[in-house]
């Protein structure tokens, strides 16, 4: 699979393709899929919501390396997310993940926001360059990469790039 492939993509539908590879990721590790479903709600809510920087704002306090760093003590801070789920989070990164897994998921925060406060130039490089190192980790570790057909409709000449708004849930391998 090559990024040029992805090009005529808009960024919300490379982000979908980075949640597909996240969740053959965690069906690949044997994750225990009840645990991840409602992670996995949070992360695809990218491809239907209207205001980006909401995702943007909630995914930040979802992020495994923020939740790791932090495990002993509930954050004050967290706006969205209760101290039971912090909790849970900590519980499923720290029992039911791996260095693997909580690369894919930075990468596809990073794809998603990166350029979230500019304009788009050209074709997204940024978003594309994550969603290359997103398929590199999954060629290294011999997990099957995701048809591109299904995200080709998701076009990039939508919405100045960024693409229209659609239920990308219709899409996952765990949801539905």
């Amino acid at each position: 699979m090559d990024e040029k492939e992805f090009k005529n993509i808009s960024v919300k539908g490379r982000v979908a393709y980075g949640i597909r590879c996240l969740e053959q990721t965690l069906i690949y590790y044997n994750c225990s899929l009840e645990n991840w479903k409602w992670i996995i709600e949070k992360i695809w809510g990218y491809t239907s919501v209207v205001y980006l920087d909401d995702w943007f704002y909630e995914i930040a306090e979802f992020m495994p390396d923020s939740i790791l760093d932090d495990k002993d003590c509930y954050p004050e801070d967290c706006e969205y997310l209760s101290e039971e789920q912090f909790y849970r989070l900590v519980r499923t990164y720290s029992e039911d993940s791996n260095p693997v897994i909580n690369r894919i998921i930075r990468l596809i925060f990073e794809m998603g926001t990166s350029d979230l406060y500019s304009k788009l130039e050209g074709c997204a490089q940024n978003s594309l360059d994550c969603l290359n190192k997103i398929m590199c980790i999954m060629v290294q570790e011999n997990i099957e990469l995701p048809s591109s057909t299904p995200f080709s409709n998701y076009s990039y000449k939508e919405n100045n790039g960024w693409g229209e708004s659609f239920d990308g849930k219709k899409s996952s391998l765990i949801l539905t």
